[in-house]
């Protein structure tokens, strides 16, 4: 076991003991090496030392104490790894690739409509990334073994999808928990209402936000929808795919795991009902509504529960493969 991570944890598990006992009472099933090793095979990634500990190390007291960090809940590692591979196979070359997906990233970075702080990836699904915290609202702490330039393999992250924040926490997961540690006993974190949460600072002068070193250079070019035959769109049978281009407009609404776009298309003589399995939709929602997006569509001929409430008086016409935003 990592010595570093053996101690910090004592000194977690004694601050907790004294001062919020309730919470070592909801706990994580005890692993054992073979599991770690399991896991590890799975992802094909070593966990970190510090990392494996704290499974290891709690696993003699219990298990591991899923509510003792504010706002999230700690994950199993079978959750770890569920989680990661549903990350994998959401996963697309396409959202991370800067040829395709730089000109947007730098352009919502240059707005502030998309937060970054410290050398960190846009995007979400990765089979490089370990998630190992939840939130309510879809957020993630991760190891992330793919960072942005300047970054160290293995540091801590964290990505809110709904707040539109990519941040790296720490340069690897033993100061991670240090940091936390040392809060806990310095008085940064309270026991709240709902367990512990951070004590809100003094709002500090904050500084404008740099753009990331692997966006500078990355322009947005102007835009050209490529000429649509309405015709030919129309006369396309069911199953068949095709590429347009269009600007995506508000969401109508969310069900069985649906999202339904009004979506303009150039060349179209009237708006065309789309449905986008929520998961290719990345958590960017009204951010990617104002955009001009590339769209892989295939003639839709499947009826899911509850389209019709959603599209009101329309029909959904084509289902969304993958999309990448262009502006």
């Amino acid at each position: 076991m990592d010595a570093r991570a053996v101690e910090l944890w004592h000194r977690m598990l004694d601050w907790l003991s004294l001062n919020y006992p309730e919470c070592l009472q909801y706990r994580h099933e005890p692993v054992d090496q073979a599991q770690i090793a399991a896991a590890e095979a799975m992802i094909g990634l070593e966990l970190p030392a510090a990392f494996a500990t704290t499974y290891l190390l709690n696993s003699h007291h219990g298990g591991i104490p899923i509510c003792c960090y504010p706002e999230y809940q700690w994950l199993s590692l079978a959750e770890c790894v569920e989680s990661w591979q549903w990350s994998r196979d959401n996963a697309t070359p396409r959202e991370n690739d800067l040829s395709e997906n730089g000109p947007v990233w730098h352009k919502l970075v240059a707005e502030e409509r998309v937060w970054i702080e410290g050398p960190i990836k846009l995007g979400i699904n990765s089979e490089l990334r370990i998630p190992f915290m939840s939130s309510d609202g879809g957020g993630y702490l991760y190891l992330d073994f793919d960072p942005a330039p300047g970054g160290v393999k293995g540091q801590v992250i964290s990505i809110d999808p709904e707040g539109c924040t990519w941040l790296v926490l720490a340069p690897s997961f033993e100061q991670w928990l240090e940091t936390f540690v040392t809060h806990l006993e310095q008085g940064h974190i309270q026991i709240g209402e709902y367990g512990l949460e951070h004590i809100e600072q003094a709002p500090a002068n904050k500084q404008p936000m740099l753009m990331p070193e692997y966006l500078r250079n990355i322009r947005i070019e102007s835009y050209q929808a490529a000429p649509i035959d309405p015709a030919a769109l129309q006369a396309l049978a069911f199953d068949q795919e095709i590429a347009v281009t269009g600007r995506m407009r508000s969401i109508m609404g969310n069900g069985s795991d649906i999202v339904i776009f009004d979506f303009d298309i150039d060349g179209m003589s009237e708006r065309q009902k789309i449905g986008a399995y929520a998961a290719q939709t990345y958590g960017f929602g009204t951010i990617q509504c104002g955009n001009y997006a590339h769209l892989w569509l295939v003639r839709y001929n499947q009826q899911i529960p509850n389209i019709e409430y959603y599209t009101k008086d329309s029909v959904v016409q084509w289902f969304v493969v993958s999309y990448t935003l262009t502006q």
